[in-house]
Formats: C-alpha cells, structure tokens, sequence
C-alpha cells in the first residue's frame, strides 16, 4: 500500500466511480446504524470491484488498430469467474438491502 500513488487514481471509468459509491455509501449507512443502506451499498461496492475485476487495462501497438505510430490503451471485457462472483454477490447485498428498505 506503500507505492499506491493517490494522484494516478481517478474515476474515469463507470465501474471505478461505482465503487467509490459503494464505499460512500457503507460507510455513511454504517455511521448512520441503517442496515438497509448498509447492504445496498456493500452490493454497489462488490459490484463495481467485479466489473472492476472484469475490464482489465491493456495497452496495445496502434498497428493492430490500423493507426500508424503509438499505442492504444483498451478495457475490453474480459469475463472471469472471480468477478462474475462478484458480480452475483454484490447484486444479492443489492436486493437485500431494498427488500429491507421495503420492510422499515
């Protein structure tokens, strides 16, 4: 955790931004002792760290896209079955966290 460069981290992409909602979110339900909110925001985290975990950053020669000098830098999604857990785990805290906002 030494090396992590805070200037290098931004929310350019949705699946980033989605898991500092879901950060923002849990801790905010947590202060707050709101289960319900608790839940939908640890879904919203496990989802954006499996989509996360499913659009790896890669950098490719610009001649494999037909362009002539350079480099091309791609989040193509690449389906995995850590993030496809993820995904399934964080969408379950999500639906639990609504049926309990439903029940209050």
């Amino acid at each position: 955790m030494a090396d992590f460069d805070w200037k290098k981290f931004d929310l350019s992409n949705w699946w980033k931004a989605l898991t500092a909602a879901g950060i923002a979110l849990s801790v905010a339900a947590i202060a707050a002792k709101f289960p319900a909110g608790a839940f939908a925001g640890l879904g919203v985290l496990f989802l954006g760290i499996g989509e996360w975990h499913q659009h790896p950053s890669v950098t490719l020669p610009a001649a494999s896209f037909g362009l002539p000098q350079g480099v091309v830098t791609t989040h193509e999604r690449n389906v995995t079955p850590v993030g496809v857990a993820f995904d399934i785990l964080g969408a379950v805290l999500l639906v639990i966290g609504f049926v309990k906002l439903l029940l209050v």
